[in-house]
């Protein structure tokens, strides 16, 4: 121990990176490696190794830099005491490797170390990111694998993320093409698409982000897979033009001026909500109803619902039902939603992002928002007249 403690202690005095594992117990020293791919070559790319002890907040402690070598690989050791603090029972510190590219590309693996991991392959990425009659249209980082059951572990789950936010910073639209099975039916997948009601009369950029599979690394109870995010370099406006009928009405029994209708998509938090509504000055044809950010609790078939009661001009009433399917990013993982530095958070909840369309061509009065569940949380319901 005097001997580990001497060499330490030289090394943190005259500033020399020197192997840990000269120095200490091997048992006590985990290695991180990786490798870092780029179509304009690796030569001089830095990775970063962050940490955090919430794993829900944006990794901000460094831990250290490597510059990558020739063949675009990297290797940090980390003493057991920065993975595994002593004062903590439980689970240890998060940590993130994480490659940032000079054509704004970013590349990143989020993981806990309990022995030895392979980050897998941090890759650069610009994938000619637009949009075409509001579907998003990209050159994939690789081609998308086999359609697989999007709950199976083992498989190999490439999918790409849509993010849309504000100037501001507020979530519009959040989707992803991930494989659905939620249905037993076969598997399928849907093209992201951001268009005039996604936008609504919102201004701001989107960012495209890509996960992939990538190494097995063992943990305290069984093989773990790696998952690499890599996110586009392409950081395109969009400017909406759709305001919704809704904009500014009361939604009782929720308080007033309602936080959904305000059109300012601040997530609100919400307790033993089962439902509320939002009546029109005047009937109208509707086209869409549009659910931004909202979570609720599962029904009893351990589903999460929204049902929509429309209430005609003329007295009549018309039911829609919409079921588990449109929760972004679900899995037997939870939902994998979007830190602020553009990291995934797997611990945050199941967000419903989702365009409802109204087939109901009659005028309506009132629509009832009813969560067999009880409604969490929300950022915005908005109604959108038929023809816009």
């Amino acid at each position: 121990m005097a001997v580990a403690m001497r060499c330490l202690s030289v090394a943190l005095a005259l500033g020399v990176s020197v192997s840990l594992s000269a120095c200490f117990n091997p048992d006590d020293i985990f290695l991180v490696d990786g490798h870092v791919f780029s179509d304009a070559g690796v030569d001089g790319q830095e990775v970063l190794l962050l940490r955090s002890r919430d794993c829900r907040a944006p990794n901000s402690s460094s831990v250290g830099s490597r510059m990558v070598d020739a063949g675009g690989a990297f290797h940090f050791e980390v003493f057991r005491a920065q993975a595994q603090p002593l004062s903590q029972t439980g689970a240890g510190f998060c940590f993130r490797a994480v490659a940032r590219f000079p054509t704004g590309a970013e590349s990143w693996n989020d993981f806990s170390i309990t022995d030895n991991v392979d980050v897998g392959t941090l890759t650069d990425w610009v994938a000619n990111l637009s949009l075409d009659g509001g579907v998003v249209v990209f050159d994939p980082l690789n081609p998308l694998p086999p359609l697989v059951d999007p709950n199976d572990a083992a498989a190999e789950q490439l999918d790409h993320r849509l993010r849309a936010t504000t100037t501001d910073g507020g979530v519009v639209w959040l989707d992803d093409d991930r494989p659905d099975t939620w249905d037993g039916g076969p598997a399928s997948r849907h093209p992201l698409r951001f268009a005039a009601f996604e936008m609504e009369d919102f201004t701001g950029q989107y960012t495209l982000t890509m996960r992939a599979a990538s190494a097995i690394n063992s943990s305290f109870f069984a093989p773990m897979r790696s998952v690499v995010f890599t996110r586009a370099a392409e950081v395109p406006p969009f400017t909406g033009t759709l305001v919704p009928v809704s904009r500014g009405l009361e939604c009782p029994p929720l308080r007033s001026p309602c936080p959904l209708t305000d059109g300012l998509l601040v997530s609100t938090q919400f307790e033993g909500v089962p439902e509320f509504s939002i009546a029109l000055p005047v009937a109208t044809p509707l086209e869409a109803v549009v659910l931004r950010g909202v979570e609720t609790r599962p029904n009893d078939d351990n589903l999460r619902e929204v049902r929509l009661e429309l209430s005609l001009g003329d007295g009549g009433l018309t039911t829609i039902d919409v079921l588990d399917a449109f929760s972004v990013y679900s899995s037997q993982n939870s939902i994998l939603g979007v830190l602020d530095d553009g990291g995934i958070d797997y611990q945050v909840g199941f967000e419903i992002y989702r365009v409802i369309p109204v087939d109901e061509p009659e005028a309506i009065s009132s629509v009832r928002v009813i969560f067999p569940g009880e409604l969490q949380r929300a950022s915005e319901v908005s109604l959108f007249a038929r023809g816009h």
